[in-house]
């Protein structure tokens, strides 16, 4: 379908097309984590997408979810033509970019592994019982 009000250059790669939009549109509802989403909050766009699922917890701005076809374009319009220019929208974007950092995940990975092992370490092994098995 042709439109006057969205280019998309044919052959770009995709790094380069996130990385030069300032907004993103995801359509999938309910879905379970939303890699592109991070990606391109990530890389500065703002991303409307549906209210439920992983991909509002990634993005946690209300401004930016919605339910609707009609909901959509009351939030593509209440932050494209705001004073501000979304700055605030974008400002709060960009903290939560920080979370999906590579730097980010290792450091939380690290901390897990590390609770997980300081927790095995610190509790006496289990006493292997006879009969039955005591409930707890």
């Amino acid at each position: 379908m042709y439109s006057p009000y969205v280019h998309y250059p044919r052959f770009l790669l995709r790094g380069r097309l996130i990385n030069n939009c300032r907004y993103g549109i995801h359509g999938m509802r309910r879905e379970h984590f939303g890699m592109v989403v991070a990606e391109r909050q990530r890389a500065g766009c703002l991303v409307f997408m549906p209210g439920l699922g992983g991909c509002a917890e990634i993005v946690d701005n209300p401004a930016l979810a919605f339910a609707d076809l009609d909901e959509a374009v009351e939030r593509f319009d209440a932050v494209l033509t705001s004073e501000t220019g979304g700055s605030a929208v974008r400002s709060h974007q960009d903290e939560r970019a920080h979370q999906f950092t590579t730097n980010q995940f290792c450091a939380q990975l690290r901390d897990h592994v590390n609770a997980f092992l300081h927790e095995q370490l610190s509790e006496p092994p289990a006493k292997p019982t006879k009969g039955r098995p005591q409930s707890t």
